[in-house]
């Protein structure tokens, strides 16, 4: 679970039951970490934890670590786990030394199947000394998979924000679905966010669908790039050949994009292979009426599918996580259509990275 994101984005199953909670970067010793920071005394929840996909594997290390939050005062942090029926089961009671040194935090699951059904999660500092508790190192995913992208290139679906410039043995052309002068209309009305585009980023940017690029040459590209679109696109697995069509023998698709076991796709049902296969066996890429249903129900209870809309509310429609894309991209190894595939990925992160080789 990652604990810094369900705190900073005031997940609705988050609540503060005493003194301040705050989810922050933590300055560790040889790298920034994220997380949350207790005060003495301070109490938290994840109310219906059970509906996160992290618990349905009850890992005994969740890939959390904490120490005291005050240089030369020992902590104490307690983690209980409430079942619906009211009982609590302890599952974690760690003393945090004095010298500040970070502890891994190991958690004793209940095996019993009263505690099967609902339950939520509660955290507590207490008195003497705050905790300062990580889910996991500051991460860039992209820095990594970037300098990939060499030769002639796209980044489909980049808004104003493009990862790839235009460098010495970089020719880069950006795919959206408007022209970047038309964006501060319709997403910035106070035209305050929407950064400036230099003039040879704007004239870089060509109006196309970021799904089948079929307005681009085949066999004619080196690289494809895309942060954060995938997961918007479906049918993924039609659109990873839509976009191996353009690109040269050799070439790579490079993408970023949301892990949903830790971002607020946190409830959503993984995407298996068996969904993505079956989609593949079909023309197109409309958004059927039951991936926002999906939405709603998961993500956003309060919204409506037809409110989303109307509003041309752009949701995510696959949510795979490192192993799950892992094996969409096996498939297309298995046929010869891809001739290697890497995943870069790390526990209670937003996102993972990956790296597909024509």
């Amino acid at each position: 679970m990652n604990l810094y994101d369900v705190a900073n984005r005031t997940d609705r199953s988050f609540r503060v039951l005493g003194g301040a909670v705050r989810s922050t970067g933590l300055k560790w010793p040889g790298q920034t970490q994220r997380g949350v920071t207790l005060s003495a005394g301070a109490r938290f929840e994840i109310v219906r934890a059970d509906e996160f996909i992290w618990s349905q594997v009850r890992k005994v290390s969740p890939g959390w670590r904490a120490r005291s939050g005050d240089k030369g005062a020992a902590a104490r942090l307690r983690i209980l786990m409430r079942a619906g029926a009211g009982e609590a089961f302890e599952l974690a009671d760690i003393t945090l030394s004095d010298t500040q040194e970070p502890q891994e935090i190991l958690l004793d699951w209940p095996v019993t199947r009263r505690a099967s059904g609902d339950f939520s999660l509660e955290f507590e500092a207490f008195p003497g000394a705050s905790v300062e508790l990580s889910n996991g190192p500051l991460l860039d995913m992209r820095r990594h998979l970037t300098p990939l992208a060499l030769g002639r290139g796209l980044e489909v679906g980049p808004g104003v924000r493009p990862a790839i410039k235009p460098a010495e043995g970089v020719d880069v052309r950006y795919v959206e679905e408007r022209h970047p002068s038309e964006w501060r209309d319709l997403y910035d009305k106070d035209r305050s966010a929407t950064p400036v585009l230099t003039e040879e980023l704007e004239s870089r940017y060509v109006v196309g669908s970021a799904v089948g690029l079929e307005t681009f040459e085949a066999g004619a590209y080196d690289f494809v790039f895309s942060n954060h679109v995938f997961e918007h696109l479906p049918n993924p697995i039609r659109v990873l050949r839509n976009w191996l069509r353009i690109l040269k023998p050799g070439g790579v698709i490079l993408g970023v994009t949301p892990d949903p076991r830790y971002t607020f796709d946190c409830r959503q049902p993984v995407t298996t292979l068996g969904e993505a296969l079956r989609e593949a066996d079909q023309e197109g890429h409309e958004i059927p009426m039951a991936k926002y249903e999906r939405w709603c129900r998961w993500t956003t209870p309060e919204a409506t599918p037809q409110s989303l809309i109307e509003r041309n509310y752009s949701i995510h429609v696959n949510f795979f996580t490192p192993e799950t894309f892992l094996a969409a991209a096996n498939s297309l190894k298995s046929k010869n259509e891809i001739s290697d595939v890497c995943v870069r990925s790390s526990g209670n992160h937003k996102d993972f990275g990956f790296a597909l080789w024509k």
